[in-house]
């Protein structure tokens, strides 16, 4: 099984490598994940691999709230909310 997750945010607030840096930090410690591809200045979207990804997304999702009230994070082209 593979989860495509897409973050897209404010550029004022957050920049791609810090998204991608709170990301990985997100992972489960047994997640395998794509490196990430930057979609453009605004949106990063990664691969996950395998079924535990739920808290991961969950945590990850949080985490960007924290950071960019106005981020969106889709998860296989479907908004998620927690």
């Amino acid at each position: 099984m593979q989860t495509r997750v897409t973050a897209t945010f404010n550029e004022n607030y957050l920049d791609v490598e810090t998204v991608r840096r709170l990301f990985y930090e997100c992972l489960d410690a047994d997640a395998r994940v794509s490196r990430g591809r930057n979609l453009g200045r605004n949106m990063v979207s990664f691969v996950v691999y395998g079924y535990r990804t739920e808290q991961s997304l969950f945590r990850f999702y949080r985490l960007l709230h924290r950071h960019d009230p106005f981020a969106r994070l889709l998860v296989d082209g479907r908004v998620y909310s927690a």
